[in-house]
């Protein structure tokens, strides 16, 4: 995927749209509707482009370790663990309850 490409994915992100649809609907007061919205957007934006740029980086570099097939088949099925063991608390707590 291309740079443009990607800026263009985020157009039909729906994570995009359902996170900034709830936060707009949560922090937004209607009385003042665009102060919040510009709220909203100027505090995505302090946050979420240094967060961006170090998932990019940390791509980057990923690109660069990951070459051989081996390695990236370790690395998803380590990924895939943890994905699991990151849901493992949720699935408990509910059984608890």
């Amino acid at each position: 995927m291309t740079f443009w490409q990607a800026v263009a994915f985020q157009w039909i992100n729906p994570k995009a749209f359902a996170s900034s649809l709830v936060a707009v609907t949560t922090y937004a007061i209607p009385d003042h509707l665009l102060t919040g919205v510009v709220l909203v957007v100027a505090v995505f934006t302090l946050i979420g482009a240094p967060c961006i740029l170090t998932w990019a980086a940390f791509g980057m570099g990923m690109k660069r370790i990951l070459t051989r097939p081996i390695a990236i088949r370790t690395f998803n099925v380590a990924m895939a663990l943890l994905l699991i063991l990151s849901i493992a608390p949720m699935l408990t707590e509910g059984a608890k309850a």
